[in-house]
């Protein structure tokens, strides 16, 4: 599967979640963490060790089976990986249902781009304005998205003369950035309001604890199979990933975003992550 969104369907998901559930339910909830990383290369990089262990099974089973682990523990690979899809999908689905929030970003994200670049040519080093472009600069995440793209067209409206007497000024733009800064906001103010998530998000990290404990077995196994074989451990080396980076401004966590990657498949051989 092709494209670029990271909430497109993987075949057999939906199946893969209601197998591993009973497993997900099982992990000790003392071991679960909060998944921060990007769920479509920590997919890949499931498919990938799946691939490797299908080759080197019998390499591990001595080994697996001296700790107490059956080499057949680890043949739900594929389940492992799409269930964490599966359930990073329904999460992302119940909080943001009709899409509203995605396109808002990715026009705003155009406009505040360049209605920024603009400001920081005008009032880059005015002792007034330069503390509220540091602010704004500072920013991430999809609230301080919104919170800029209402910022900005203030800070034109309220020196348009002097703006527009030493730049050329879209004021259609500028009252189009406002726009999107207020629907934006509103998107993101309907879905904090909305259903409880936290069954969902609590599934979904379950599923990268599930899948991260096969990973971290088999490549603790593969670093004693493959001592002096740097080739042979590559397959099982996967970084994790970086966490996402918390609002600049204010005390909330960023919002979940949507990952603008392609759908993984178990074909997918990706050799590394953001680490």
């Amino acid at each position: 599967m092709t494209g670029n969104d990271a909430s497109k369907d993987l075949p057999g998901a939906p199946e893969a979640l209601g197998r591993v559930k009973p497993a997900l339910s099982a992990l000790d909830p003392q071991k679960i963490t909060t998944f921060r990383g990007n769920i479509p290369i920590a997919v890949a990089n499931i498919f990938r060790v799946r691939a490797a262990y299908a080759e080197d099974k019998t390499l591990f089973a001595a080994i697996l089976m001296a700790a107490g682990i059956p080499a057949d523990s680890f043949d739900d690979l594929e389940d492992r990986a799409k269930a964490l899809w599966q359930s990073d999908l329904l999460l992302r689905q119940a909080m943001d249902p009709e899409d509203e929030v995605t396109p808002l970003v990715v026009e705003g994200t155009v406009l505040r781009r360049r209605l920024f670049r603009v400001a920081t040519y005008l009032w880059e080093h005015d002792p007034i304005i330069a503390p509220t472009l540091d602010e704004i600069r500072a920013g991430s995440g999809y609230m301080d998205l919104a919170d800029d793209l209402q910022a900005l067209p203030l800070l034109f409206s309220g020196h348009w003369d002097s703006a527009s007497s030493e730049v050329r000024l879209d004021a259609a733009e500028i009252e189009r950035a406002k726009q999107i800064g207020f629907a934006l906001a509103s998107a993101l103010g309907r879905r904090a309001d909305g259903e409880d998530l936290s069954e969902l998000r609590d599934q979904r990290n379950r599923a990268a604890v599930y899948a991260d404990e096969a990973l971290d077995t088999l490549r603790a196994v593969a670093g004693v199979v493959f001592l002096n074989d740097a080739e042979g451990r590559r397959p099982y080396v996967t970084l994790h990933n970086r966490p996402q980076r918390r609002r600049a401004r204010g005390d909330a966590e960023s919002h979940d975003d949507v990952n603008p990657a392609p759908t993984p498949t178990p074909e997918d051989n990706a050799t590394s992550v953001d680490g």
